[in-house]
């Protein structure tokens, strides 16, 4: 009886350091995780960023265009 409760009182032991090990390596898992989400939450804001810049650009074309166009046309008005 008393080797059987030393035996368990090894293997809770050896269960215990286990699950230490476990959980450090979860905590790791996690914090990693929580370090690649950020990542791609920050890559899709500098996209979104990219993306809006260039739709005003964009804009800023046509109003440039639209300006171009109006100037030829008082310029050809002139001419006439």
């Amino acid at each position: 009886m008393n080797q059987e409760n030393v035996e368990l009182r090894e293997e809770v032991g050896n269960l215990k350091e286990g699950m230490e090990k476990l959980t450090t390596m979860m905590n790791a898992l996690l914090v990693s995780q929580a370090a690649q989400d950020q990542t791609i939450q920050d890559q899709a804001a500098q996209a979104q960023a990219a993306q809006d810049l260039a739709a005003q650009a964009l804009a800023a074309q046509n109003r440039a265009a639209q300006a171009l166009a109006a100037q030829n046309q008082a310029a050809q008005a002139l001419a006439a």
